[in-house]
């Protein structure tokens, strides 16, 4: 099954309390919401391919996490880096004062429709959900995830700062540091979220460096790791940041075998 085709089963089989669109959903139309993701992906055959390099990526010493947590941030947004993505204020994007004349769902499919025909992710979340996001995110800004590629597994590198997730390759930033590329900012707008109990996303990522669907993946991770009070994931998180030296390397790949059904 091809990347495409596991993200649209997945958001099919997430319910999405803010936004029940009748047309089909552009590809970068993404489910978010307090639902089980883990259900929506139980049945799924996506990740069944990678399944041999997967254990293959469990055992391989050359694999290294980050040892220790710096002070400075870890990924540098370079202003003058035309690919770096910063973060537009929501009234620049759209009129704040219009979009209160709408109901929550309302205002969904029109964020939903501005982004339809750009190159990027986008969707919307209640507001209590960001708000957990963005709790974790501050407390433990910090991840890794393993994301599938053709040839088996790569890890994205984590940074959660001023309500956006900003994500490169582990390799890259074993390499460069703090001025290793940006590969996607997932940025979140939670202007409305009082009035109208809804937070609006949109991550834009480099076309040369990640595609649509990776983009996606990342944004499901996120909702599973940030977004949800599983107590594993958190301590995970949470060991991550505050006691790297203890994280458990091979926890994180089970876990993520578990939340694959592999």
């Amino acid at each position: 099954m091809n990347l495409s085709l596991f993200i649209k089963n997945v958001c099919n089989k997430i319910t999405l309390s803010l936004v029940t669109p009748t047309v089909k959903l552009p590809i970068g139309y993404m489910c978010l919401s307090h639902d089980d993701t883990i259900r929506g992906m139980q049945d799924n055959p996506f990740f069944e391919k990678y399944k041999k390099q997967l254990h293959k990526v469990k055992n391989n010493s050359n694999n290294q996490i980050p040892r220790k947590i710096p002070n400075q941030p870890r990924i540098n947004l370079n202003k003058n880096d035309t690919k770096s993505q910063s973060k537009q204020p929501l009234d620049s994007i759209l009129d704040i004062s219009k979009l209160l004349d709408n109901t929550s769902e309302e205002i969904a499919d029109i964020w939903n429709s501005y982004h339809s025909n750009l190159d990027c992710i986008h969707g919307t979340l209640p507001a209590d959900s960001y708000t957990l996001t963005s709790t974790q995110g501050t407390l433990c800004p910090y991840f890794i995830y393993p994301l599938p590629s053709d040839t088996g597994y790569k890890f994205m590198f984590q940074q959660f700062s001023n309500n956006q997730f900003h994500f490169t390759a582990l390799e890259d930033y074993n390499s460069l540091k703090e001025h290793a590329p940006v590969y996607l900012s997932m940025s979140y707008y939670s202007e409305l979220a009082k009035e109208k109990d809804i937070v609006l996303m949109a991550g834009k990522f480099d076309l040369e460096k990640m595609k649509t669907e990776e983009a996606q993946l990342l944004a499901h991770f996120v909702q599973l790791y940030y977004g949800q009070n599983n107590k594993e994931r958190i301590e995970l998180i949470r060991s991550f940041n505050f006691t790297p030296n203890l994280f458990d390397y091979k926890q994180l790949i089970q876990q993520f075998k578990q939340l694959t059904f592999m």
